[in-house]
Formats: structure tokens, sequence, C-alpha cells
């Protein structure tokens, strides 16, 4: 269990988290809401130990979660798609899999990129992939990891109905079952699969 006590991030002179606590369960797809400005990002940010807090901890399993234990645990799909341009679709897949063997990597990207339904585009450069191909790769380098914990920041943000659904279906196949999903999002449609609702908002 992934558990964070008495949480606050300040930004500045501007308080954007205090006293929070918050326990994020294996096996459940919870998901962050509030309005915007209400700190649901960093709060992900905070849970995934990319943000230090200013006060208060997060413990992994009563470890307290570090860097090296993060990077171990944890992927990310953050908001944009963040991909290298020139690279392909399966090479940008595979930077999430740098570490292991030639083969087993190849394997993985395979993988991801049918889930994700970019397996016909695996040799094309991400500068030619639409706005729903590139999210859907930013998910597909996540999945590669194969970490316990998916962390992901409005991962519809920006994708129209019908890549929005695509999205959340690869999502949903993966919360509880290959990794715990974690999802800051404002969007129903995200809602819509999650095991429990944080309201960030009212935690705060």
């Amino acid at each position: 269990m992934l558990v964070a006590t008495n949480l606050s991030k300040t930004f500045g002179k501007t308080r954007v988290l205090g006293g929070v606590d918050v326990e994020i369960e294996d096996g459940v797809t919870t998901v962050l809401v509030g309005p915007s400005g209400s700190g649901k990002s960093t709060l992900l940010g905070l849970l995934s130990g990319l943000l230090r807090p200013n006060t208060g901890a997060v413990t992994l399993d009563g470890r307290r979660l570090t860097a090296r234990l993060s990077r171990a645990t944890i992927a990310w799909i953050p908001q944009g798609s963040n991909v290298l341009p020139h690279r392909t679709t399966a090479q940008n897949a595979a930077l999430g899999a740098l570490r292991l063997r030639r083969r087993a990597r190849h394997t993985a990207v395979s993988d991801a990129l049918d889930l994700v339904g970019l397996s016909d585009v695996a040799h094309q450069a991400a500068r030619r992939l639409s706005g729903g191909e590139l999210q859907r790769l930013a998910v597909a380098r996540a999945l590669v990891l194969d970490r316990r914990y998916i962390f992901a920041d409005e991962p519809t943000g920006n994708l129209d109905a019908e890549n929005t659904q695509r999205v959340v279906d690869v999502l949903q196949r993966f919360g509880g079952q290959r990794a715990n999903l974690v999802v800051a999002t404002h969007d129903p449609a995200v809602v819509g699969i999650a095991d429990r609702v944080i309201d960030v908002g009212n935690v705060t």
C-alpha cells in the first residue's frame, strides 16, 4: 500500500496542499479529481516521489518512498506525449525498457504497441503521428516498464472523444490487474473507470 501522511506542498508563497492523508490500495484504480488549481497534479507528483513535500511523508509497504524506490515501482504517463519526434514509434516505446535484453525489450514493446493499437505505425517516425496516437504512445511507453504502479496526469486532456475512449479502454484493462493505476483527471470518461475517487479539494 502507498500511504501519504500529513503532506503539504508550497510553491513560493502559495500553499497548494496542506495536511493531506491518503492511502492508495493495491488492486484499486484511484482517480484524483477537483477543479483546476486544486492540487491534483501536485498530489500525484508527491505520491509518485517526483515532488518533495514541505511536510509529511510517503511510504510504500512501510518504506519511505525514495527516488530509487520510485523509479523501480512507478511508471509515468505525463500530460502531453513527450516523445522524440525523429525516432520511430517503437523506438520511443522502447525508451521505457532500455535495461531489458534486446529480445525481451522487443517483445515488451511489441505487446505494448499492440495493446494501444499502434502496431501498424511501429516503424513510423513519431513526428508523423496524430495527437491521439502520440498520447497512446505515451501510455505504451509506461506499460513497457511493467511497474507496480502507473501514474497518469490528465492522460486524455487534449484528445477527441474517439481517442479518449481508446486510452480509457487501455487504462481500464491494466488498472488493478497488471498495475495499480492512479490518475489525475477532470475527464468524466476516466472517472468512470475508477474504483475509488478522491476529491483533492476536500482533502487539502
